[in-house]
Protein backbone atom coordinates (compact mmCIF):
# COMPACT_ATOMS: atom_id res chain seq x y z
CA UNK A 1 0.00 0.00 0.00
CA UNK A 2 0.97 3.47 -0.63
CA UNK A 3 1.19 6.53 2.04
CA UNK A 4 -1.50 8.04 -0.14
CA UNK A 5 -4.09 4.88 -0.28
CA UNK A 6 -2.99 4.80 3.39
CA UNK A 7 -3.45 8.78 4.32
CA UNK A 8 -5.27 9.79 1.43
CA UNK A 9 -8.08 10.79 3.50
CA UNK A 10 -6.20 13.24 4.73
CA UNK A 11 -5.18 15.16 1.85
CA UNK A 12 -7.05 18.69 2.43
CA UNK A 13 -7.57 18.32 5.99
CA UNK A 14 -5.90 20.69 8.87
CA UNK A 15 -3.61 18.93 10.58
CA UNK A 16 -1.85 19.68 13.43
CA UNK A 17 1.52 18.06 15.02
CA UNK A 18 2.23 18.82 18.31
CA UNK A 19 5.53 18.84 19.30
CA UNK A 20 8.21 19.70 16.74
CA UNK A 21 10.58 16.62 17.90
CA UNK A 22 12.58 14.07 16.08
CA UNK A 23 9.75 11.96 16.04
CA UNK A 24 7.37 14.47 14.54
CA UNK A 25 9.88 15.16 11.20
CA UNK A 26 9.07 11.85 9.36
CA UNK A 27 5.33 11.96 10.29
CA UNK A 28 5.26 16.19 8.74
CA UNK A 29 6.64 15.04 5.56
CA UNK A 30 4.38 12.47 5.32
CA UNK A 31 1.04 14.33 5.91
CA UNK A 32 2.98 16.92 3.54
CA UNK A 33 3.21 14.90 0.50
CA UNK A 34 -0.43 13.69 1.10
CA UNK A 35 -1.66 16.99 0.74
CA UNK A 36 -2.69 17.94 4.39
CA UNK A 37 -2.36 21.15 5.78
CA UNK A 38 -0.37 20.59 8.46
CA UNK A 39 0.48 23.37 11.57
CA UNK A 40 3.48 22.61 14.06
CA UNK A 41 2.78 23.40 17.30
CA UNK A 42 5.50 23.45 19.79
CA UNK A 43 6.78 25.13 23.04
CA UNK A 44 10.37 25.78 22.17
CA UNK A 45 10.43 29.34 20.67
CA UNK A 46 11.35 28.53 16.71
CA UNK A 47 14.74 30.17 17.01
CA UNK A 48 15.79 27.40 19.38
CA UNK A 49 14.19 24.36 17.33
CA UNK A 50 17.37 24.84 15.05
CA UNK A 51 17.07 23.56 11.86
CA UNK A 52 13.89 21.76 12.23
CA UNK A 53 12.25 24.67 11.86
CA UNK A 54 13.27 25.62 8.43
CA UNK A 55 12.99 21.88 7.70
CA UNK A 56 9.24 22.11 8.66
CA UNK A 57 8.98 25.41 6.85
CA UNK A 58 10.40 23.99 3.63
CA UNK A 59 7.70 20.91 3.96
CA UNK A 60 5.22 23.77 3.85
CA UNK A 61 4.34 23.34 7.27
CA UNK A 62 2.79 26.30 9.46
CA UNK A 63 4.80 26.78 12.84
CA UNK A 64 3.08 28.00 16.17
CA UNK A 65 6.12 28.00 18.85
CA UNK A 66 6.44 29.52 22.42
CA UNK A 67 4.32 29.77 25.38
CA UNK A 68 1.07 30.02 23.59
CA UNK A 69 1.74 27.28 21.63
CA UNK A 70 -1.30 25.46 22.22
CA UNK A 71 -3.45 29.25 22.22
CA UNK A 72 -6.55 28.35 20.01
CA UNK A 73 -6.06 24.77 19.12
CA UNK A 74 -8.01 23.32 16.55
CA UNK A 75 -8.12 21.04 13.03
CA UNK A 76 -9.27 18.47 11.95
CA UNK A 77 -6.91 15.89 13.22
CA UNK A 78 -4.47 16.34 15.91
CA UNK A 79 -1.50 14.08 16.57
CA UNK A 80 -0.64 14.39 20.04
CA UNK A 81 2.92 13.77 20.78
CA UNK A 82 3.54 10.78 23.85
CA UNK A 83 4.91 13.62 25.95
CA UNK A 84 1.13 15.86 25.90
CA UNK A 85 -1.29 14.69 28.14
CA UNK A 86 -4.47 14.00 26.53
CA UNK A 87 -6.32 15.91 29.32
CA UNK A 88 -5.28 19.37 28.32
CA UNK A 89 -7.73 21.81 28.83
CA UNK A 90 -7.00 22.97 25.55
CA UNK A 91 -6.95 19.31 23.98
CA UNK A 92 -10.18 19.00 25.72
CA UNK A 93 -11.23 22.11 24.21
CA UNK A 94 -10.32 21.17 20.36
CA UNK A 95 -11.89 17.70 20.52
CA UNK A 96 -15.47 19.76 22.03
CA UNK A 97 -14.79 21.64 19.03
CA UNK A 98 -14.60 18.81 16.44
CA UNK A 99 -11.15 17.75 16.54
CA UNK A 100 -10.14 14.10 16.35
CA UNK A 101 -7.57 13.59 18.72
CA UNK A 102 -4.73 11.15 17.95
CA UNK A 103 -1.32 9.65 17.78
CA UNK A 104 1.19 8.66 15.39
CA UNK A 105 0.92 4.84 17.16
CA UNK A 106 -2.86 5.28 17.59
CA UNK A 107 -2.86 5.65 13.33
CA UNK A 108 -0.39 3.25 12.51
CA UNK A 109 -2.36 0.15 14.97
CA UNK A 110 -5.52 1.57 13.01
CA UNK A 111 -4.18 1.19 9.79
CA UNK A 112 -2.26 -1.38 9.93
CA UNK A 113 -3.49 -4.69 8.04
CA UNK A 114 -1.79 -7.00 10.23
CA UNK A 115 -1.63 -8.44 13.62
CA UNK A 116 0.52 -5.93 16.04
CA UNK A 117 1.46 -7.13 19.45
CA UNK A 118 2.93 -4.00 21.40
CA UNK A 119 4.83 -4.21 24.64
CA UNK A 120 4.83 -1.74 27.18
CA UNK A 121 5.72 -0.94 30.57
CA UNK A 122 8.76 0.10 32.11
CA UNK A 123 11.08 -2.66 33.26
CA UNK A 124 12.15 -6.02 30.27
CA UNK A 125 10.80 -4.22 26.93
CA UNK A 126 14.17 -4.47 25.67
CA UNK A 127 14.20 -8.37 26.66
CA UNK A 128 10.94 -9.30 25.86
CA UNK A 129 10.47 -7.85 22.58
CA UNK A 130 13.29 -9.50 20.56
CA UNK A 131 11.88 -12.57 22.33
CA UNK A 132 8.86 -12.02 21.31
CA UNK A 133 9.23 -11.55 17.55
CA UNK A 134 11.71 -15.12 17.79
CA UNK A 135 8.91 -16.92 18.97
CA UNK A 136 5.96 -15.20 16.77
CA UNK A 137 8.48 -15.99 13.99
CA UNK A 138 9.16 -19.50 15.16
CA UNK A 139 5.40 -20.23 15.03
CA UNK A 140 5.22 -18.69 11.60
CA UNK A 141 7.67 -20.86 9.89
CA UNK A 142 6.12 -24.23 11.88
CA UNK A 143 3.04 -23.57 10.34
CA UNK A 144 4.23 -22.71 6.86
CA UNK A 145 1.57 -19.97 6.95
CA UNK A 146 3.90 -17.52 4.54
CA UNK A 147 3.93 -15.10 7.14
CA UNK A 148 6.44 -12.11 7.87
CA UNK A 149 7.12 -11.15 11.60
CA UNK A 150 8.11 -7.61 11.88
CA UNK A 151 10.05 -5.85 14.89
CA UNK A 152 9.92 -2.15 15.18
CA UNK A 153 9.88 0.02 17.46
CA UNK A 154 12.48 2.50 19.94
CA UNK A 155 14.89 -0.31 21.28
CA UNK A 156 18.01 1.05 23.04
CA UNK A 157 16.68 4.89 21.97
CA UNK A 158 15.10 6.83 24.84
CA UNK A 159 12.47 8.98 22.68
CA UNK A 160 10.33 10.09 26.23
CA UNK A 161 7.08 8.35 27.24
CA UNK A 162 6.30 6.23 23.91
CA UNK A 163 3.37 4.02 23.51
CA UNK A 164 1.44 4.42 26.22
CA UNK A 165 -1.40 1.71 26.43
CA UNK A 166 -3.38 3.44 28.97
CA UNK A 167 -4.01 6.79 26.47
CA UNK A 168 -4.76 4.93 23.27
CA UNK A 169 -8.27 4.10 22.68
CA UNK A 170 -9.93 0.43 22.70
CA UNK A 171 -11.20 0.81 19.14
CA UNK A 172 -7.44 0.40 17.82
CA UNK A 173 -6.47 -1.99 20.69
CA UNK A 174 -9.96 -4.45 20.00
CA UNK A 175 -8.51 -4.15 15.88
CA UNK A 176 -4.67 -5.18 17.16
CA UNK A 177 -3.11 -7.44 20.02
CA UNK A 178 -1.79 -5.59 22.60
CA UNK A 179 0.27 -7.79 25.08
CA UNK A 180 0.28 -5.82 28.18
CA UNK A 181 3.10 -7.63 30.72
CA UNK A 182 2.78 -6.62 34.21
CA UNK A 183 5.95 -5.81 36.07
CA UNK A 184 7.20 -8.88 38.08
CA UNK A 185 6.70 -9.17 42.10
CA UNK A 186 8.69 -11.12 44.09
Amino acid sequence: MTDQEIFGFLSGKSVVLLGAGVSNMPLAGLLSRVGAHVTVRDKTPEEKLGDRAGELRALGCTLITGDGYLDGLAGDYIFRSPGIRPDTKELLDAVRGGSVLTSEMEMFLEKCPAPVFAVTGSDGKSTTTPLLSLLLRAAAEENAEGQNVFLGGNIGQNRGAGFNAEQTPCAAADVNKILRLGRCRR
